[in-house]
């Protein structure tokens, strides 16, 4: 009966997951769509910094033509906020050299 329970999460988390798309594809951002990209320290601090015109242009193109390395388990040093014209918010955690 201890594997009842076992079972029975492992139903419920995998019914969360999009069986269409793979789990180690990432979303493309369209440029067009950018507003304002910022970086903070902790995600509900209100400091943050920012990106110009030439980083955000940069984060964008990286961001599109990365390779998914995998999942990794992280705490994050930085959040990077991109918000979207369509008032759509996506935050991404880093940590060193993830994101």
């Amino acid at each position: 009966m201890k594997i009842l329970p076992f079972i029975l999460s492992f139903v419920i988390l995998s019914s969360c997951v999009d069986s269409k798309k793979s789990i180690h594809e990432q979303t493309k951002i369209d440029r067009e769509l950018v507003e304002n990209i910022y970086i903070k320290k902790r995600l509900n601090e209100t400091d943050s910094i920012r990106l110009n015109n030439e980083q955000t242009e940069l984060f964008v193109t990286e961001w599109n033509n990365a390779k998914s390395e995998g999942l990794y388990k992280m705490g994050p040093e930085f959040w990077i906020i991109v918000k979207l014209k369509n008032d759509s918010v996506r935050k991404f955690r880093t940590n060193s050299n993830l994101i």
